[in-house]
């Protein structure tokens, strides 16, 4: 809806007159959380504005008290900005880890490099090593340590699918 659409009227009693609704409802109506844009300080109202909640939260109204019973609204308040923060808490917990399914994860691939480390410490490397050069050695050394990795990161592979 454009600025331009929005009309306002003078006061309440104008407004439910335009509504053809009871001036009650437009004080109930003033006094809940939803309908704080369609009032302003000056007194000023919009029929406009005020119309299409009307239809949405008319049982919640005519169901209000009609005294200026702020408890009641607050608690109206706080019911929405509890669904307001559980559905921003849904969206946020989307976005996290569960700090016990990451260590499982985690000691689930330490446990392959330790196997795979034996392994090539004690079986394969010693008879590969014995009688070459130095700079032999580091060169098997180096392949060793890349296969050690590669399981590392096979499994972070796996797990980021």
């Amino acid at each position: 809806m454009q600025l331009s659409e929005i009309k306002w009227c003078n006061g309440q009693a104008e407004c439910a007159g335009i509504l053809g609704i009871d001036v009650k409802l437009i004080q109930v109506a003033k006094r809940h959380p939803a309908f704080q844009s369609c009032f302003r300080t000056n007194g000023r109202c919009s029929p406009t504005l005020i119309q299409p909640l009307l239809e949405q939260y008319k049982d919640e109204l005519e169901n209000a008290p009609t005294t200026d019973d702020t408890h009641y609204w607050k608690g109206i308040k706080t019911k929405y900005d509890a669904l307001i923060s559980q559905i921003t808490f849904e969206e946020l917990e989307k976005k996290y880890l569960k700090k016990d399914e990451v260590l499982a994860f985690l000691k689930q691939i330490g446990l392959a490099q330790k196997a795979m480390l034996k392994s090539k410490l004690t079986q394969e490397l010693p008879s590969k090593l014995l009688g070459l050069s130095v700079t032999d050695t580091a060169v098997e050394m180096e392949k060793a340590l890349q296969e050690i990795c590669e399981v590392f990161n096979k499994g972070l592979e796996q797990w980021n699918q």
